[in-house]
């Protein structure tokens, strides 16, 4: 797949920019020579040595269109030296800036959540195993009829799907995770540490499966390390099937004064007006408020913001960044546990209405 120089360089060029220095040399390594070497064939090249180009164009195109940076979290103990760490706590407590600290020491940070350093390890050379992917499509999956990546068979083996050699080199464990088709999630996939099992939903493109994949293996990263998990908005409910019930009963009612009012042969101004379809409402507002806020609650879970950061990462293949900096949506400080916050439907307010809603008539208050 032919293409002008200047493409390659500017790939080059940006790759340089958003790894970390590890993960640069990592990614000299993995394409069989040392940066030192493939950035003076570059600059041999760029001067118009037709060997040269012909070698760049030729041989290197593929891997570096290949080259899609990801990175996984990992305590920093695992590789890193205890003198490096304790250098980099000593800066932290002179009030050297987090940013700084990142760029300086090649991809740490502290997690106040863990109270742990950690390292963000990239990996240029990940990618998923053509052989175990197919595509499909079109199919309905949760939003309009679109092709679809999915898992070639229902059921398969971690390294068998996702090529990523320093992962397993680190972690050897994680090559028998199962990893399972679960082609409507509406959450995109999961991960349960009980039966070592990651789920994926269907997926747009193979980066996006990719995407999903990393999020659910930093999930297994943090299970292995006791590290600070994920969760699900289920978590941050006092009595989530009750809340649940009110939300059938509210579209129940709702359904039951449009079907009075058709009957009526009123207008649909007629039925916006009726006190009780306001009030219905306004319970609507407030029981799409508590949904919004546990989902908010659990966006802010450690590790589940954690795992978002690598995606993160691996989307915009930002590495100079510190990761969890680069999350806009989080609400509040991260949460090492549930129990940090009280449940969204305890209110007393919320439960008045969540009892409004599950005794009252249906009929109530609504005159057509």
């Amino acid at each position: 797949m032919p293409s002008p120089l200047g493409s390659i360089f500017s790939l080059l060029d940006t790759m340089k920019r958003n790894l970390t220095p590890r993960g640069i040399a990592g990614t000299a390594e993995r394409t069989g020579q040392n940066l030192e070497a493939f950035s003076k064939k570059m600059e041999t090249a760029e001067k118009g040595d037709k060997q040269a180009q012909k070698e760049v164009s030729e041989q290197m195109l593929e891997q570096v269109l290949n080259m899609s940076p990801a990175g996984i979290v990992v305590p920093a103990r695992n590789q890193i030296p205890k003198a490096t760490i304790d250098k980099f706590m000593n800066e932290l407590r002179k009030g050297k800036a987090p940013q700084r600290l990142y760029e300086d020491f090649g991809g740490l940070y502290y997690d106040s959540v863990d109270k742990l350093v950690k390292e963000v390890q990239s990996d240029a050379g990940v990618k998923l195993n053509k052989g175990a992917i197919r595509r499909s499509g079109p199919v309905t999956a949760m939003h309009e009829p679109t092709q679809w990546v999915d898992l070639m068979q229902n059921k398969t083996k971690l390294d068998d799907l996702l090529d990523h050699p320093d992962l397993f080199m680190m972690y050897p464990e994680l090559r028998n995770v199962n990893v399972v088709s679960d082609v409507f999630n509406p959450h995109g996939g999961f991960f349960s540490a009980d039966s070592s099992t990651i789920g994926l939903g269907a997926t747009r493109s193979e980066k996006a499966m990719t995407s999903t994949l990393l999020h659910e293996v930093q999930h297994a990263i943090q299970s292995i390390e006791d590290m600070t998990r994920g969760g699900n908005p289920g978590m941050f409910y006092q009595n989530a099937s009750r809340l649940d019930d009110a939300n059938v009963a509210l579209r129940n009612r709702q359904n039951d004064i449009r079907t009075l009012y058709d009957a009526a042969g009123k207008s649909l101004s007629d039925r916006l007006n009726d006190p009780m379809w306001k009030a219905l409402n306004e319970a609507d507002r407030q029981l799409s408020g508590v949904a919004t806020a546990a989902h908010q609650n659990y966006l802010r879970l450690g590790g589940e913001a954690e795992s978002r950061a690598v995606q993160k990462q691996f989307e915009t293949g930002n590495y100079q960044q510190l990761p969890l900096s680069m999350l806009a949506d989080l609400t509040g400080p991260r949460l090492a546990s549930p129990d940090m916050v009280a449940p969204v439907d305890s209110a007393p307010g919320v439960q008045a209405l969540i009892d409004w809603l599950l005794t009252a008539p249906a009929h109530q208050g609504a005159k057509p």
